[in-house]
């Protein structure tokens, strides 16, 4: 009840960017389980069609799954990696600048629409022709 009285009291877009994290978030955990799993079902020799992918690349968490390829054909030949701790360690790294770009994405757009609301609450409000 605490965590709802402070997310009551916080601007709109504030609460929208912590909405649209929120929301990513689920899909992540939407695509990881659910998803994968369900098309497993209809695919079960492994390979999954192209349009399979339609869903998560419009979402941007499919670039998140992918990072390890970026790894593996940018970052490892720059850097020189020989090693599988140093090839480890590119790939975590790869893997988490994706992420964190993708939450502050969702965190932009989920603000950007808090704002707009907010906006135009404003609005309204200051029309009304109750107000004197």
């Amino acid at each position: 009840m605490a965590l709802q009285s402070w997310f009551k009291h916080k601007p709109l877009y504030l609460q929208g960017g912590i909405i649209g994290i929120l929301v990513c978030i689920l899909l992540a955990v939407f695509y990881m389980t659910i998803y994968n799993a369900f098309l497993i079902q209809f695919f079960p020799d492994g390979q999954l069609p192209g349009y399979s992918l339609l869903l998560p690349v419009a979402t941007g968490h499919f670039f998140v799954f992918a990072a390890h390829f970026v790894a593996e054909g940018y970052i490892v030949p720059v850097v020189g990696c020989v090693s599988d701790d140093c090839f480890a360690r590119a790939d975590w790294i790869t893997f988490a600048i994706t992420a964190i770009i993708l939450l502050l994405l969702y965190f932009g757009i989920g603000a950007t629409v808090g704002w707009f609301v907010q906006k135009m609450k404003k609005k309204t409000i200051s029309s009304s022709p109750l107000l004197p």
